[in-house]
């Protein structure tokens, strides 16, 4: 069984998987229908590995006693 994920492709004219319209607020990870509030990831954001926002480290100055 293949999976299709709806994708907001830059420069293409894109329909919403929601309610088929065809204006879009975009941010910078997601498109959201201007319409009916459906969002979907950028096309290039999907493309790229996931990477963490952030790391845990520990320093010294967190086990003082």
């Amino acid at each position: 069984m293949t999976m299709h994920y709806a994708l907001y492709h830059a420069g293409d004219v894109n329909h919403c998987p929601g309610c088929g319209g065809k204006h879009w607020h975009v941010g910078r990870m997601s498109a959201e229908c201007a319409t009916c509030a459906t969002a979907i990831p950028l096309s290039d954001v999907a493309a790229q590995p996931m990477q963490p926002l952030f790391h845990v480290t520990r320093s010294r100055t967190a086990w003082v006693e």
